[in-house]
């Protein structure tokens, strides 16, 4: 927990990965560490694969308050930690690490922030069918949080069959030993008829893919638009743009369509209040976020 003497003195916190010129994090800590008055600072910590241990060790060294973990390490960095919350265990990422008196608990706030996006756009999916698109780190966060939120079923589906079925049978063994009653599935999105046959009769599509992430706004997940149509919603969990090519599709469709930058501004939320124990400024961070999209669309 943060000490008393944390608010007397700069602490800083940052992102771990590579690369990560490109994030939106900084802008919205900084503001949040502004709208609260907790002194701390979030940089940019651009670290290669051979030094990741050693950036791990640094946040010791240095006192730093914490860190985010994004791509590629947020699976690896697990083993540098003392600690691993329950959540992170079970979706076998970490997304963010907090220095508790020395000790590195590592958080997964991906989860909390998709679940809080959910109800944040009204979507109730317990009783869904989904079907979440891609099969990383971030399939893993959006298939437990729907888990967790009590869908009916969730399929997933990748253009790798090991890969989709890994993460497939790693979520049925979830459900099994929390006692859900949900049921996992996988196929391949690259045979049509087989991946239109899932996505026509569920209710929520999930891209957990980078495609149509900039600078290649142009590139989208081979979801024709006639999949589209009875969906109640489409996520695509990229944020820049904030419109992107799939959405698009779903708009056009007249089907609700949610971006990723409210899952962005709630798991930031989440790992803000893991480091400082207060209240995230919610109104601040998310005014960061939309600033500096509204550049880069324009």
């Amino acid at each position: 927990m943060a000490e008393a003497s944390d608010r007397g003195r700069l602490r800083a916190v940052g992102l771990i990965g590579y690369p990560v010129a490109h994030s939106l994090s900084p802008l919205m800590h900084n503001a949040a560490f502004r709208a609260t008055g907790f002194p701390g600072v979030y940089l940019l910590f651009p670290v290669a694969s051979e030094n990741l241990s050693w950036a791990v060790q640094g946040l010791k060294a240095l006192d730093l308050l914490g860190a985010n973990v994004t791509i590629p390490y947020k699976s690896q960095v697990m083993e540098y930690l003392d600690e691993i919350s329950p959540l992170a265990a079970a979706t076998g990422a970490v997304n963010t690490i907090h220095n508790d008196g020395g000790r590195l608990v590592g958080y997964n706030t991906d989860v909390s922030g998709f679940l809080a996006s959910l109800e944040e756009y009204g979507l109730d999916v317990c009783g869904w069918d989904c079907v979440l698109l891609g099969a990383g780190g971030a399939c893993l966060a959006v298939g437990v949080a729907l888990l967790q939120a009590g869908a009916r079923s969730i399929t997933v589906l990748a253009r790798r069959a090991e890969q989709a079925q890994h993460t497939a049978e790693h979520l049925a063994r979830l459900a099994g030993e929390w006692q859900m009653d949900c049921r996992l599935d996988w196929g391949l999105l690259q045979r049509p008829a087989e991946a239109g046959a899932v996505v026509q009769p569920a209710q929520l599509l999930v891209n957990t893919t980078p495609y149509g992430m900039w600078p290649r706004v142009e590139s989208t997940p081979l979801v024709p638009a006639e999949w589209l149509r009875s969906l109640r919603a489409v996520y695509d969990l990229v944020y820049n743009p904030r419109e992107t090519a799939l959405l698009a599709a779903a708009r056009a469709e007249g089907v609700l369509a949610v971006g990723g930058e409210s899952m962005l501004v709630h798991q930031g939320a989440a790992a803000f209040s893991i480091w400082t124990q207060l209240a995230a400024p919610l109104a601040e961070m998310r005014g960061a976020v939309e600033q500096a999209l509204a550049r880069s669309d324009a």
